[in-house]
């Protein structure tokens, strides 16, 4: 690792991922803003959405965008303290849609075993 970098590792975790490499299993970003930018497209809709519905909240910082789901899936060195884990995330354009159809889903399952 370079001084000042941000390494990413990725363990997969038996399904594959949407990489544009999948061979690939390294990262290294030199700034917070780079590796913030290749977060907010690594992981996916169905992820926040899952954080949502386990937390009651939206997925909001960083910090929230890793913590389950996709973000299991990598590790993270920051041995220089680059990474601001409380910067804000923007949600991708789909979020909303993608967590009406799973309420939706969670709702219907529940009025048919409930």
């Amino acid at each position: 690792m370079t001084n000042g970098s941000i390494v990413v590792e990725y363990y997969p975790a038996g399904e594959k991922s949407p990489f544009s490499d999948p061979d690939k299993t390294m990262w290294t970003f030199e700034t917070h803003e780079q590796f913030k930018q290749w977060v907010q497209g690594y992981v996916c809709v169905y992820c926040l959405v899952d954080f949502t519905s386990f937390n009651s909240r939206r997925p909001e910082t960083l910090h929230d965008w890793l913590e389950m789901g996709c973000g299991c899936e990598i590790g993270v060195t920051d041995e220089s303290n680059l990474i601001v884990w409380s910067d804000t995330m923007v949600l991708p354009a789909n979020f909303e849609d993608e967590l009406q159809e799973h309420t939706d889903i969670m709702a219907d399952a529940f009025d048919r075993h409930g």
